[in-house]
């Protein structure tokens, strides 16, 4: 089950929202590789988006780029790089630029391990702050530069349960993940007059690595599957025109 909380003014515009479509517009999905970044360029593949995704492993790139092209239709483009780096992020955005304007950003890649406070290194607890917060700060204000003289876009930022409530034991990851919130949060508020749609997903359990590492002795086929967090991410961009600034749960 999700449930969603509103920031602004979108809950009520469900009655009336206009169906949009994706097919066509080019998305960047960071964190492609694997698990919900490849679940949901998939989706957005299948729905006719021109999908680049970005993770840091050429391969696991590769292979999501097969599984979405294997019947000729899916349109999905590698981009290895790092999301913490400026760099790498201006090199991104260039290479999606050269097939569109890019009006879908879904910031996707992070990283976590289970340690405990005394236990945890300052490069460990730097790193994933790197990735799970800067990284979504240097995607989403560079997509943003763009996205706000034409007046609209989509930015669809995945946290975590651990950003709402606190996770012990994932101390580092969890500071990450509340900061990744209270940026989205920040950032709706400052983009909605430009037409820019800011929007944070924080699913809980769902069955990727990451959940296998935190709780090997589950049943991940009992928990959300990546696909259902996919789902639910296209539904909001192409149903929940008149919905803005939204803080969405998955339990």
């Amino acid at each position: 089950m999700f449930a969603w909380t509103d920031r602004g003014r979108g809950l009520d515009a469900r009655k009336g929202c206009v169906m949009r479509s994706v097919e066509g517009k080019v998305a960047i999905v960071t964190g492609a590789g694997r698990g919900i970044g490849r679940a949901i360029s998939a989706e957005l593949a299948k729905n006719g988006a021109i999908v680049f995704g970005a993770a840091r492993t050429l391969a696991s790139l590769e292979e999501t780029r097969d599984l979405i092209t294997s019947d000729g239709r899916g349109a999905f483009i590698p981009v290895s790089m790092d999301v913490s780096d400026e760099a790498d992020v201006e090199r991104c955005l260039t290479l999606a630029e050269a097939r569109g304007p890019v009006e879908i950003l879904i910031n996707n890649a992070g990283i976590g391990a289970p340690a405990k406070l005394l236990e945890i290194s300052a490069d460990d607890w730097d790193r994933q702050m790197e990735v799970n917060a800067r990284g979504v700060f240097l995607m989403t204000r560079e997509v943003a530069r763009r996205m706000s003289p034409r007046g609209g876009g989509d930015i669809v930022n995945l946290s975590s349960l651990a950003g709402k409530r606190p996770a012990p034991g994932f101390s580092a990851y969890t500071a990450s993940k509340f900061a990744a919130v209270g940026f989205t949060e920040a950032v709706a508020r400052e983009l909605r007059k430009t037409g820019v749609r800011v929007m944070s997903l924080c699913p809980g359990a769902v069955a990727t690595d990451l959940r296998k590492a935190a709780a090997p002795d589950e049943d991940l086929g009992g928990v959300t599957q990546p696909e259902q967090v996919a789902q639910l991410i296209v539904f909001f961009l192409t149903n929940g025109a008149g919905a803005r600034d939204l803080a969405l749960e998955i339990f």
